[in-house]
């Protein structure tokens, strides 16, 4: 097991006293939001694949539309590490 070191620490213990005060001023309230994601990866060759993201979001149940985006791209994987993508996003806010 490895000893933690004193930054490690320190940081670990003011992360802790902030999020103690964020909890004590934070005013409650609820949101019943629903959301659905799917995100598909299909090989088309060995280094060349096709990717497609879709959401859409919705609070108070299906009540008010919230966002959905979609996002297709295609991906070529260059060597072992390192993939580049090419896509497109369109996406809709609801106020």
């Amino acid at each position: 097991m490895k000893k933690l070191t004193r930054p490690f620490l320190l940081c670990f213990l003011l992360a802790t006293f902030i999020g103690i005060q964020k909890t004590q001023v934070q005013v409650e309230s609820s949101n019943e939001n629903i959301w659905f994601h799917y995100f598909g990866k299909n090989m088309v060759s060995s280094k060349l694949s096709f990717s497609f993201e879709a959401t859409m979001r919705y609070a108070n149940g299906f009540s008010e539309k919230q966002q959905n985006f979609i996002r297709p791209s295609v991906d070529y994987q260059f060597t072992k590490q390192f993939m580049g993508t090419i896509g497109y996003s369109h996406y809709n806010i609801y106020s």
